[in-house]
């Protein structure tokens, strides 16, 4: 008796009419990309924008940067900091609203490339002049 009263209830909670159960929150998907002009984008900063607005309207949200080391130190212990990376960031989205997060990927080896400033580009990766400024 106890199994058909439990039974009964079971099926009226699941009825039509029960509360359903509260809808999981998903998480924000991110999707980014390493803005790059093609051959016909505009120069300079115009291109870029057009291209980060175009990735806006695709759904991008994250911009992501990666550039060389030896853009970043172009003299030993001298970096260059302001138009590699203030500029970009400060420049396509000036009142942080266009999008949700920035990565940064400092290039310090690249396996393809040996992209090192001028003074080491002559070391082995394993030197300690290299490793020291890693």
């Amino acid at each position: 008796m106890k199994t058909k009263i439990l039974l009964a209830l079971l099926l009226v909670a699941c009825g039509k009419n029960s509360v359903a159960p509260p809808e999981r929150l998903q998480p924000k998907l991110l999707m980014g990309i390493s803005l790059q002009q093609h051959k016909n984008s505009s120069s300079g900063l115009e291109g870029y924008t057009e291209g980060l607005d175009l990735a806006l309207e695709n759904g991008i949200n994250i911009f992501g940067m990666s550039p060389e080391w030896s853009i970043l130190e172009p003299n030993p212990n001298i970096y260059s900091l302001q138009d590699n990376l203030t500029n970009p960031l400060t420049l396509l989205d000036p009142d942080e609203t266009k999008l949700n997060s920035y990565i940064l990927v400092l290039k310090m080896i690249d396996t393809n490339l040996k992209l090192v400033p001028d003074d080491l580009a002559n070391l082995d990766f394993d030197s300690s002049e290299i490793i020291a400024k890693l």
